[in-house]
């Protein structure tokens, strides 16, 4: 999410680290979910009116479609800049297009940083009608908040020559984007073994687990990747 790259004194800032993937099969999969979530999951709200997905039952449709028409485009506004800032985050982590073509990976990290603006802002208009009820309030709003702290936090660090700083915050930011991804897997996963573990319906093992993933979908990633800084010794 670089804006300006200007290499820092590593006597000010530590060693340059290596951003890359840690791995090819890791990278690759972490790409397809950002990529597959980043088109699927608006495409229904931008090919589809509200009203046409609710009787279709399609996703949470179905509550939105009784909200006022503000809400309704604040929400599609906000997947579809999310879905952009969850698309061109692996490009970011992608060591061989920063190292080969540096402008445009300074160009996709704008780009990406302005969409989370975008997305944060819209989440926090749709966050008090969340599906989820006052969970989904707090938590979403919340994430929207420290959302873009983290965003603003790495392109300040950038522009200030601290590469090392730079690529903490970034982390966070991308822990905190791919949250869309943990969000639909967690809730899937859940719905599975409430139904299989319990008498609970689907759409009641849908309910009962959507209420904690406004604050497990990020607060998973946010924690795992604090963990990893601490381990390699780049927490703050």
């Amino acid at each position: 999410m670089s804006s300006q790259q200007t290499l820092p004194s590593p006597a000010a800032t530590g060693p340059v680290p290596t951003r890359g993937e840690p791995n090819r099969g890791g990278y690759i999969v972490f790409a397809l979910a950002c990529v597959a979530v980043a088109v699927f999951a608006p495409l229904p709200y931008l090919t589809q009116s509200m009203a046409d997905l609710a009787e279709a039952d399609i996703g949470l449709a179905a509550h939105y479609a009784l909200q006022p028409s503000s809400i309704q485009l604040a929400l599609i506004v906000h997947g579809t800049a999310s879905g952009l800032a969850l698309g061109l985050t692996p490009l970011q982590w992608a060591a061989g297009v920063r190292r080969r073509w540096p402008a445009f990976h300074r160009l996709t990290g704008r780009i990406l940083a302005a969409a989370i603006l975008v997305g944060a802002a819209t989440g926090l208009v749709v966050a008090p009608v969340s599906y989820a009820g006052l969970s989904g309030t707090i938590g979403f709003s919340l994430l929207s908040v420290i959302w873009v702290w983290c965003c603003v936090r790495s392109v300040a660090t950038i522009r200030a020559g601290d590469l090392v700083a730079h690529r903490r915050w970034v982390m966070r930011t991308s822990a905190l984007t791919f949250a869309a991804v943990t969000l639909r897997v967690a809730t899937g996963v859940s719905v599975v073994i409430l139904t299989a573990a319990t008498d609970l319906g689907a759409k009641a093992a849908f309910d009962r687990a959507y209420v904690v993933m406004p604050f497990f979908s990020w607060m998973l990633n946010l924690a795992v990747v604090e963990w990893a800084l601490r381990r390699s010794g780049q927490g703050e």
